[in-house]
């Protein structure tokens, strides 16, 4: 596995949760249109991509320099591409360190430099775990450790195999 990428994010500070969409403005009103299927964390000078595939029901990671804005969504010419920052959603504290502990994949391979896996979740060293699930009707559900334990009962009629760096 391309654990020696993934170990170079360990123990480094996770800045942002980034959703990416487009921004439509309607009678002088803009309107944010995240896209769930993708997201980015932010932990120093590089992105994790995170994204879902195979119809919702794996989980495409990469590491990347910069957020990108390839997706398979065809997008009308007067929308404009957004990012929006959710650390403040989905992290406890997004003003402490929250350095990252553990990173834990679920039905993990290998995919030249990315890892698929079935769902991921990543423990700061906090205490809080965001588990990242691509099995969401809409894309990439970002939950907590109660989320770990409806996945794993969810998934007991298979054996799953778990790697954790």
């Amino acid at each position: 596995m391309t654990d020696n990428i993934w170990n170079t994010i360990k123990h480094k500070k996770l800045d942002d949760i980034i959703h990416i969409g487009v921004v439509d403005f309607e009678d002088k009103i803009a309107e944010v249109t995240t896209f769930h299927t993708h997201l980015f964390l932010e932990v120093g000078q590089v992105f994790v991509k995170l994204e879902s595939i195979e119809q919702y029901s794996r989980l495409k990671t990469s590491i990347t320099k910069e957020v990108d804005f390839t997706f398979d969504f065809e997008i009308e010419e007067e929308m404009s591409l957004c990012k929006y920052s959710a650390a403040n959603v989905y992290m406890t504290s997004s003003l402490a360190d929250n350095k990252i502990d553990s990173i834990t994949f679920y039905g993990a391979e290998s995919v030249s430099n990315q890892i698929e896996c079935l769902a991921l979740s990543i423990k700061l060293d906090n205490g809080q775990v965001l588990f990242f699930d691509p099995t969401y009707l809409f894309g990439i559900k970002v939950g907590s450790i109660k989320e770990i334990d409806k996945f794993i009962e969810n998934s007991s009629n298979h054996e799953i195999s778990i790697t954790k760096l």
